[in-house]
């Protein structure tokens, strides 16, 4: 069993992204759970169900976007800077930020999927 160490240990993963409308890469790491939890916060409020997606796009890239060793390139305040940079960049920054941080729509399904997979309630054990 995983201790209390091993998940201290963790830190969030980085990877290398080819931007080929620059002719060059970049880097894109993977949020913290309270990044997550505070991005997925922003997009709306679940009492009215009112979504606000202004600018998501530069948004989720400002959270993600980093150097090799995880550090960002951007803080919050600069989404509307990103938000005015070229969507064809920013949306393949976008996509891959989602795809990284399991966002993507496939992922949520099979989190789902594995959600529903209970053992057997006929089934008992002596």
């Amino acid at each position: 069993m995983l201790g209390r160490g091993a998940f201290d240990a963790l830190t969030c993963r980085v990877e290398k992204v080819d931007v080929p409308e620059l002719g060059d890469f970049c880097y894109l790491r993977v949020l913290t759970a309270r990044e997550r939890d505070a991005f997925d916060q922003s997009m709306g409020d679940p009492l009215t169900k009112k979504l606000t997606v202004d600018n998501i796009t530069a948004r989720l890239v400002v959270l993600c976007l980093c150097n090799e060793k995880g550090v960002r390139l951007y803080n919050n305040g600069e989404a509307s800077h990103v938000g005015d940079m070229p969507t064809t960049v920013i949306e393949l920054l976008y996509n891959e930020s989602r795809r990284i941080n399991g966002m993507l729509p496939e992922a949520v399904e099979d989190a789902a999927k594995n959600s529903e997979e209970t053992p057997d309630s006929s089934s008992s054990t002596v």
